[in-house]
């Protein structure tokens, strides 16, 4: 099947993605946080490549700090790792590099190949909840499992209703990373510290089922906003699917 555009449902055909995990401070008030965005999106969305990007949030109930960070999709894997490297040391505002920015906790920035990606549902309807997984890889094998792997993944995501799954690989870092993608929406804002739990069973077992790789990181959170870089609408070039209660421009 010819691969379709990235903002219908279909095969997507990225070759390259790059994720980025970090905490924000509970000090800093919810509703800059569309602004701040915003102001970052008009200049990012202009780099090589870039397909798509869900921005991931979630908070915690014990101290108030929100996770945040990013999902994308690029044409080629140049691309995705042209952007790290960019965003890591050339895109600076007022100053300051973009991921040292102070109000940016802990970040961890990655590119990574891309096995396979599907989306089945359109953006503007059922991409509301997403759960990164990423996994150390102890036994090289396991690389050469994974193109084998996708096609049984894709048919479970399908199978259960899925919107989305990514299947990632980095063989520099040696690791293995799953995106995945539901419908779930956030019902009020008494709940945003509190998305479909991790504990439910991953479609990465059966990455896990052949062995070789032990888990690093797993977490599922509401979609902020997603970016639809060639969009030729403003009403869609960035979609707002938890907001409200999320904040939003």
């Amino acid at each position: 099947m010819a691969p379709t555009s990235p903002y219908t449902p279909g095969p997507i055909s990225a070759a390259g993605a790059f994720t980025a995990d970090f905490g924000l401070p509970g000090t800093l008030p919810l509703e800059q946080l569309p602004g701040l965005i915003e102001r970052d999106r008009l200049v990012m969305t202009k780099r090589p490549g870039m397909r798509q990007k869900h921005l991931p949030f979630r908070m915690n109930a014990a101290n108030g700090m929100v996770l945040s960070g990013g999902r994308y999709l690029f044409d080629t894997f140049d691309q995705a790792e042209a952007y790290r490297a960019w965003a890591q040391r050339e895109f600076v505002v007022d100053g300051v590099a973009f991921f040292k920015r102070p109000y940016f906790l802990n970040p961890v920035v990655l590119a990574w190949h891309v096995v396979g990606a599907h989306d089945f549902h359109a953006l503007h309807a059922g991409h509301s909840c997403l759960r990164l997984e990423r996994w150390a890889v102890e036994d090289e094998a396991v690389f050469s499992r994974l193109q084998a792997s996708w096609a049984p993944l894709q048919a479970q995501a399908e199978q259960q209703g899925y919107s989305s799954i990514w299947l990632l690989q980095n063989p520099e870092h040696r690791q293995v990373g799953l995106v995945t993608v539901t419908g779930q929406r956030l019902a009020s804002a008494g709940s945003i510290s509190q998305p479909p739990t991790e504990a439910t069973e991953s479609l990465g077992a059966q990455l896990e089922a052949g062995g070789g790789v032990r888990k690093l990181f797993d977490r599922t959170s509401w979609v902020l906003t997603i970016w639809q870089p060639h969009s030729d609408s403003p009403e869609t070039a960035a979609l707002w699917p938890n907001s409200p209660p999320l904040p939003r421009p």
